[in-house]
């Protein structure tokens, strides 16, 4: 179960890079994304946490980027099951952009308009919407602490406390009109 949890984490981690490249880029389709964009490295950078040591001489933009991840313990398998369940959350999520976009609208303060996000906090908003919420591939509990961890190794100092909040709002929303139907 626990080499499960972390091949579902990295196959989150490149679906949220290729959202985070879909969105920067808008004039390029789902499928250039893929083409170019190199699985093989994906698999090894940005994985894995640093040593306490290594990350206390680090700042945390250079730790972040310099996390290395050891393939060789993956078999081909859990390989291919890392880049499925990556390119699925990232074709779900493209495919539902319209839906995931107003369920984030509706949820946000008034005062905050969804373009102010910072781009990755978007990503795994959106993915964790599409994977909880609209395809229900896992629960929504799962779905938004996976976007938590991710967050909070990928994004900025205060992303992990904005992305719970988001996630939390549109998730109590979500489960009040399940309830009302």
């Amino acid at each position: 179960m626990l080499k499960k949890k972390h091949t579902r984490r990295r196959a989150r981690e490149i679906a949220m890079q290729l959202i985070y490249m879909m969105n920067a880029r808008e004039d390029i389709k789902p499928e250039e994304i893929l083409q170019n964009f190199s699985f093989d490295e994906a698999l090894v950078l940005f994985h894995g946490e640093p040593e306490d040591d290594v990350e206390e001489e680090l700042s945390c933009e250079s730790s972040r980027s310099s996390d290395v991840f050891d393939t060789a313990d993956l078999t081909d398998e859990e390989k291919d099951e890392i880049l499925s369940y990556a390119k699925e959350i990232f074709g779900g999520t493209v495919s539902e952009a319209v839906a995931i976009d107003d369920i984030i609208c509706m949820s946000m303060d008034r005062r905050w308009r969804p373009e102010r996000i910072a781009a990755i906090d978007k990503a795994v908003i959106s993915m964790a919407i599409y994977e909880g919420i609209l395809s229900k591939k896992v629960p929504v509990n799962v779905a938004i602490s996976e976007a938590v961890a991710i967050v909070k190794k990928f994004g900025a100092e205060e992303s992990g406390r904005f992305v719970n909040g988001v996630l939390g709002r549109i998730s109590r929303e979500y489960s009040e009109n399940e309830d009302d139907q």
